[in-house]
């Protein structure tokens, strides 16, 4: 193949058409990348910028390796980076933010302040921080008393290195050239340095992580990334192939709670691709909203849920009412309930069916399965923990503490409910009870490595950093003793080797010997 390009790697000069055309079709290939004739401009520029940090010569260079090499799926992370670097500013596309500020988010603040006080959102590629800290300004001004609501900002993005541009939080010119001069005077500060650095007030309302929009678990509590009242996911879209695309318009669907709303670029919007919402006209920009009672036209999926890709919004109805096939009795391995195994075998079948309904999205049906159970008695805590799942992603966060509180009642000696209820104590803003919880959880299990990394997410928010980078240290530790694919119990289908690229992401550039 390398003969056939023509090309060899002392060669500096533009790409060919020919060799990018080729380049095209393996990016697609091997990336899921999206990138037609009109942007192979941009395939070239990307593919020099990732030859820098994959310690190549040039782009030619880079060619000849993405040609004949296996990467590593940290190296295609780095490939996907450059390709796909995102140019953003501080309110990029004014006409959106003022529809967020005059119409949706008035229209959530009206329907949460008489109730749970609580707003989610979630920049999905984030890049170096402008669009969510924007969001956090625009809250910060809608909301007076905003310390008395449970906001959750989460900005991700599978770019270590913007992501800790963004955890800095220092800006150039260039990212307030379509800002009003008075934002910079109330939200900045110059440095030395001549930057302009976010204020500590602002920072604090924004959480930044890792996430892959492919490969990683969303919708989940585990991350964060359940129930959102609005996601942005703006400039993203555009870069993938269509069966990667359809795939993650279906699961930002299943991350939005009813009647929430997801923004996407302007040359993203398509009728097709989102036909699961009901697309808003606002003069100047289209918004697209999940209502509470739409669900879209599907066929009925697989049975065999493995294989299956979920469709977001599926009528529960139409979902398989056994996925499981006769006579299997085994739990997915990403689950751990102990307690099952002195059930009846009705009742082990009936617990398995709802776990394998809930994994595959079909959250009614899981629900109405478990409720049924939960009218037996004694009630099972692994009942009680599956609903808890289920009401956190749904939203329904103090009925997933009840939930879950149950199921800790139910067995007080088991660490994962403990660790469950320590997830929605923090999700409802109880940071101190979900410390208790996840120390309580390791207690009782010091491998749980979910829970090390969870705590250790929570104490880098509350500013405990020397216990944060202690507890990232121990999972690291424990992940050495699981292969790369093997799945980590209660991560919902989280690999051990994604978590080691996940929590090496994360404290990329910290100081570990910094606060409490």
């Amino acid at each position: 193949m390398i003969q056939r390009w023509g090309l060899s790697k002392t060669m500096v000069e533009p790409l060919t058409d020919t060799v990018l055309s080729r380049l095209s079709s393996l990016v697609s290939e091997k990336l899921g990348l999206h990138f037609p004739e009109k942007r192979w401009p941009d395939l070239e520029r990307g593919i020099a910028a990732a030859a820098r940090d994959l310690g190549l010569a040039n782009a030619t260079e880079c060619a000849l390796w993405l040609a004949s090499t296996s990467f590593s799926r940290s190296q295609a992370e780095t490939l996907a980076a450059n390709l796909t670097v995102g140019e953003t500013y501080f309110f990029r596309e004014k006409r959106s933010f003022e529809v967020l500020e005059n119409e949706v988010l008035p229209e959530l603040i009206r329907l949460r302040q008489n109730t749970n006080m609580r707003l989610r959102v979630w920049s999905a590629g984030c890049c170096s921080g402008e669009e969510p800290y924007s969001v956090a300004i625009l809250l910060s001004r809608l909301l007076p008393n905003i310390s008395d609501w449970n906001i959750t900002i989460l900005a991700t993005d599978i770019n270590p290195r913007a992501l800790k541009r963004a955890v800095e939080g220092e800006y150039g010119e260039w990212s307030f050239r379509d800002t009003p001069d008075w934002i910079r005077r109330r939200y900045f500060t110059k440095t030395a340095a001549g930057k302009w650095k976010i204020s500590d007030e602002i920072k604090k309302l924004v959480t930044f992580s890792y996430l892959n929009l492919v490969e990683d678990v969303y919708p989940s509590i585990i991350n964060q990334t359940n129930a959102m009242d609005v996601v942005f996911c703006r400039n993203v879209l555009m870069y993938f192939v269509p069966e990667l695309l359809q795939k993650v318009a279906e699961r930002l669907y299943r991350t939005i709670y009813k009647n929430g709303w997801l923004l996407v670029g302007p040359s993203e919007t398509s009728q097709t691709l989102f036909a699961h919402f009901v697309p808003t006209y606002f003069p100047g920009v289209i918004f697209y909203r999940k209502e509470s009672k739409r669900q879209p036209d599907s066929q009925a999926p697989s049975a065999h849920v493995e294989r299956w890709v979920p469709c977001a919004g599926i009528e529960p109805s139409i979902l398989p009412v056994s996925v499981l096939p006769e006579g299997d009795t085994t739990l997915p391995d990403s689950f751990t309930i102990p307690e099952v195994a002195d059930l009846p075998k009705k009742m082990i079948r009936n617990i398995q069916e709802a776990e394998s309904l809930y994994r595959a999205g079909g959250w009614h049906d899981a629900e109405k399965i478990a409720r049924d159970l939960a009218e037996d008695k004694p009630l099972q805590p692994a009942v009680s923990a599956l609903l808890s799942r289920i009401c956190a992603d749904a939203g329904r966060l103090k009925e997933a503490l009840i939930w879950s509180d149950r199921a800790v009642d139910s067995a007080r000696l088991n660490p994962v409910y403990r660790y469950l209820r320590a997830m929605v104590q923090d999700e409802l803003g109880d940071s101190a009870a979900a410390v208790t919880s996840f120390e309580q959880a390791l207690y009782l299990d010091d491998t749980l490595v979910v829970a090390h990394f969870a705590l250790a997410n929570l104490q880098r928010r509350l500013e405990m950093q020397k216990r944060s980078a202690v507890h990232f240290r121990v999972a690291l530790s424990l992940l050495n003793a699981y292969t790369p694919e093997e799945l980590l119990p209660e991560s919902e289908g989280l690999t051990a080797g994604r978590l080691i690229e996940i929590i090496r992401a994360a404290t990329a550039g910290t100081q570990p010997g910094q606060g409490s």
